[in-house]
């Protein structure tokens, strides 16, 4: 079902809360909540995570308390090394396991990791433990996360990817408000200009508007959907103002009803 000038030109009579019609909503969607975003930020979000779970330094409060917790030293002996399947830098990480009796206990064992070459089975090492704790324990210069606290940038991967997800439900969300609870305004269209961005590989164009309900300052947003400018660039020719809804709080949250008319059959 299309949008139709009479569609619009009730939207914008009625008081808020409005009742909008679904295929305004699905309209005013469509250029600034695109599905695209969501299934790759979701994609990119999952494959991101596979490298949290592998690289990620789960732990980080073990290592913590070891540093900061009042650990103890004693000697302890390498009773093992095995690859622990990880580069880090270009240097192949090895797995070391060890032995040690803390001060006033029974003997203990453990395992840490480190570059390869650093010990082989027999080497005589430092091993700092927390006495109430004597399991949490590693060699001196060692760590007990793979990939060492650099593991903890891969959160980003993750982080973006479902950042896009997000951003994509708060624009859904904040359009279908526009149109139910927005202020009706007639604003001024001072100019459209590109921008050197580009978003899903369309050109970004800032809109700059003014008028009163805007706060009597130009206030510019960004678009890129042809509807948005093709409707601003027409109101700048004519020098003719456009009606917009907008949360009086935030001005350049707004939409261009009008964008919303689609040609009839």
């Amino acid at each position: 079902m299309k949008v139709t000038a009479d569609d619009i030109a009730q939207l914008l009579a009625s008081p808020p809360p409005r009742q909008v019609p679904a295929h305004v909503v699905k309209a005013a969607r469509k250029g600034r909540a695109a599905w695209g975003t969501a299934v790759f930020g979701l994609f990119f979000g999952a494959f991101g995570m596979i490298f949290v779970v592998v690289f990620f330094p789960w732990r980080f409060w073990d290592e913590w308390r070891l540093a900061w917790g009042g650990a103890s030293s004693t000697t302890g002996l390498v009773s093992g090394v095995a690859d622990a399947k990880m580069k880090v830098n270009g240097r192949r990480v090895m797995e070391y396991r060890f032995t040690f009796t803390p001060e006033n206990g029974t003997p203990q064992t453990g395992a840490c990791f480190a570059d390869a070459g650093r010990w082989v089975p027999g080497n005589q090492v430092t091993i700092r433990y927390l006495p109430g704790t004597p399991g949490l324990a590693c060699i001196e210069g060692s760590r007990l996360n793979k990939a060492g606290w650099f593991g903890s940038f891969v959160i980003i991967f993750p982080g973006v990817g479902f950042g896009m997800v997000a951003w994509f439900v708060y624009q859904r969300r904040q359009i279908r408000w526009l149109l139910r609870e927005g202020q009706v305004a007639e604003v001024d269209v001072l100019s459209v200009e590109a921008t050197q961005m580009r978003v899903n590989n369309r050109q970004v164009y800032k809109i700059v508007l003014a008028g009163q309900a805007l706060g009597g300052q130009p206030v510019s947003v960004k678009r890129t959907n042809a509807a948005d400018l093709e409707l601003a660039d027409r109101h700048t020719e004519k020098k003719q103002p456009v009606f917009v809804l907008h949360d009086p709080r935030k001005p350049r949250r707004l939409v261009f009803p009008e964008a919303l008319i689609e040609p009839q059959d």
